[in-house]
């Protein structure tokens, strides 16, 4: 069984157990009322269930996807329909869900080693991975292709100096990449799943002057005069 109820119950104080739970109950509610008549949720990692619980009662129409197996079965005696499942890929159709929900993702960001050095910077509640910027335009390699990689990033070096010289702005963003290469997020858009994230530049109007990055010495592996 998973340990979040170990997590909640006993390793955090009821304080913050009770936090916990109105957090879920607040957000439930919110949804509620969002959805209206459209009531599919999706829980990516269900935890104890309370999430599960306050959706039930609230009459919408929860389906919990859990990698832990014995998690599932927990869920599954308590009636609630959950199938084992990690993410990327999910077992379920485009569209299938009106929201998507998942929580906790720093208590197992060890999983994913590449992402620690930025466990300060996800867990800012103010972040936006987009920046808030209101358009981006994403390139995408296609198989066959000799140099894909080099070809698309010399199509994206072009767009960010176009953009900078209309007074625009534009940050490459890397994050938005992982999430765009899922082939769920990619059928949503209509792209082959054949094809892959190189470039996703955010672009809009800066807010102000931008300053010079700093640039790191380069590191030298070979010279021969």
């Amino acid at each position: 069984m998973a340990e979040y109820d170990y997590f909640f119950r006993r390793k955090k104080t009821r304080l913050g157990e009770f936090s916990h739970r109105r957090v879920q109950r607040a957000l439930s509610r919110s949804l509620s009322g969002y959805l209206g008549g459209r009531k599919r949720i999706l829980e990516i990692g269900c935890g104890d269930g309370y999430f599960a619980e306050d959706c039930r009662e609230r009459g919408l129409r929860w389906v919990g996807a859990e990698a832990n197996r014995g998690q599932c079965r927990v869920l599954a005696r308590r009636g609630f329909p959950v199938v084992g499942a990690s993410v990327p890929p999910l077992p379920f159709r485009s569209r299938s869900f009106d929201v998507i929900y998942c929580s906790h993702l720093l208590e197992h960001i060890e999983q994913f080693p590449m992402f620690a050095n930025y466990r300060d910077f996800l867990a800012d509640p103010k972040v936006n991975i987009c920046y808030g910027a209101p358009a981006c335009i994403v390139v995408f390699s296609k198989p066959g292709g000799v140099t894909p990689d080099y070809d698309c990033s010399m199509a994206a070096h072009d767009i960010m100096l176009t953009a900078v010289n209309q007074g625009l702005g534009t940050c490459w963003c890397g994050f938005l990449g992982l999430l765009l290469n899922v082939p769920e997020v990619k059928r949503e858009f209509g792209v082959p799943d054949d094809y892959r994230v190189v470039a996703p530049i955010l672009i809009g109007r800066p807010q102000g002057d931008i300053p010079p990055v700093p640039k790191n010495p380069p590191e030298i592996l070979f010279w021969q005069s």
